[in-house]
């Protein structure tokens, strides 16, 4: 089986409530979303990049749809885009990638 990985990396203006980190986890619910993740760089090599969330897909076409739903659509409008420091160089940075290694931990939804 491929999967698809989302990573978004953000210079984020201050960490993330509890409360908004469970506005991510409500995009769990989409079609073809399988884990997320997300959490604060702990270390000084991130290049200004200070937060990072992961989604993974059980298909290209899952990302694709992902990228146009309202939810996430109301999460980013919402959450993610008023705490993205837009002082700050190329404050969000995005890369998908295809891989076929399956899940080891949590739960599978398909």
């Amino acid at each position: 089986m491929r999967y698809v990985e989302h990573l978004v990396l953000l210079k984020a203006k201050r960490p993330f409530t509890p409360e908004e980190v469970a506005r991510f986890q409500e995009l769990r619910s989409l079609y073809g979303v399988c884990w997320i993740s997300c959490g604060s760089n702990y270390t000084q090599r991130g290049l200004g990049y200070n937060y990072a969330i992961t989604v993974r897909f059980t298909r290209e076409e899952a990302e694709t749809a992902y990228q146009t739903h309202p939810l996430h659509i109301a999460v980013r409008e919402e959450v993610i885009k008023p705490n993205v420091d837009t002082s700050q160089p190329n404050p969000v940075l995005a890369i998908d990638y295809v891989h076929d290694q399956p899940p080891r931990y949590g739960l599978m939804v398909v």
